[in-house]
């Protein structure tokens, strides 16, 4: 029922006048594992039942959508196990005030339980017994500060005060995941600048810029400005546990390196949109490289062997949407 006005540069949106809670809501999320997770919970504040389409990689995707979760909450799954559509109720509008979640896995269906609480007018609290991705819970959590309303996250609980959310007008930041990208070919070989990257706005992977000082290449900041320009190549250590998004440039930045390379926090990529280990394995294997798992890591030796190669990117738009051509003659 809300007013969606948009235009080139902005979007403005009209909240309705009188809200109504409907009785069914039907959205197509396509591949967005992160507006799935977020919606599967924030959806039925607008709606007693919801049901989520998906399509491409999504529908064989793991969710990560935790029944133990969704207990406390009072949703109940209609919908048989790996089906679609998936169906989600929920019969009362109230939210409970104390929650207790597992994010091991995934950090956006805590989001969108943030977002959900946020809407409500009373005191509420979620404790985590593990977490990952914590930066861009603090990214979400920083959202909701801006709109007036007040948290706190101590050790592992987020306490959400009571009142209401304020309309503000809100800047969508640039992406430090598509970037991180082209900063890498800066950093390899020749100079790359991209504008509208904005810095300490806990968005995990500008943890790029970490890798690159680490692997020697000469970062300049100016403004809203990142230039990364090759030096050296050297090799480096890195933890992709609250940054899985990163581990694909990663690997291509450790197979350029001289030296060997260690990535932590493996156990994160197994259901992405692709099983983003075994599919940056086969193309660092496809390079020439030598690559070594160990646990809940990877050492990744560094030199290129193989100069003219095919790439399987497995339609993960982290490893891009279609088998890319790699030139290396230049190492």
């Amino acid at each position: 029922g809300a007013i969606v006005n948009r235009q080139k540069l902005f979007i403005e949106i009209k909240p309705p006048t009188n809200f109504n809670r409907k009785n069914l809501i039907s959205l197509n999320v396509g591949e967005s594992g992160f507006l799935l997770r977020n919606v599967a919970i924030f959806g039925l504040i607008f709606s007693e039942t919801i049901e989520i389409f998906a399509q491409g990689t999504l529908v064989n995707r793991e969710l990560h959508l935790d029944q133990d979760l969704f207990v406390q909450l009072g949703i109940v799954m209609k919908s048989k196990p790996n089906s679609w559509p998936l169906v989600l109720s929920k019969k009362r509008k109230e939210w409970p005030a104390v929650i207790n979640m597992d994010a091991s896995k995934t950090s956006q269906v805590a989001s969108g339980l943030i977002i959900t609480l946020a809407s409500c007018h009373s005191r509420s609290q979620i404790s985590f017994t593990t977490l990952v991705s914590r930066p861009y819970l603090e990214m979400t959590l920083a959202s909701i500060r801006n709109r007036g309303k007040v948290c706190e996250w101590n050790a592992n609980t987020i306490q959400i005060e009571n009142g209401r959310l304020e309309g503000k007008t809100i800047e969508v930041l640039g992406d430090w995941s598509g970037a991180a990208n082209l900063l890498a070919m800066g950093a390899i070989d020749g100079s790359v600048t991209v504008d509208g990257l904005v810095s300490n706005h806990n968005q995990s992977d500008e943890k790029i810029l970490d890798v690159l000082a680490m692997y020697g290449a000469k970062i300049e900041k100016m403004d809203k400005r990142i230039t990364a320009t090759a030096s050296e190549h050297k090799a480096f250590n890195f933890d992709v546990t609250h940054c899985p998004d990163l581990f694909p440039v990663l690997c291509v930045l450790a197979a350029t390196a001289n030296g060997e390379s260690t990535i932590m926090g493996t156990n994160r990529l197994l259901s992405k949109e692709s099983n983003r280990l075994e599919s940056s394995l086969e193309m660092l294997k496809k390079m020439g490289c030598v690559s070594k798992t160990d646990g809940n890591s990877i050492t990744i030796l560094g030199g290129i062997h193989n100069q003219e190669i095919r790439i399987s990117t497995y339609k993960d738009h982290r490893l891009d949407r279609k088998s890319t051509r790699l030139n290396s003659s230049h190492l």
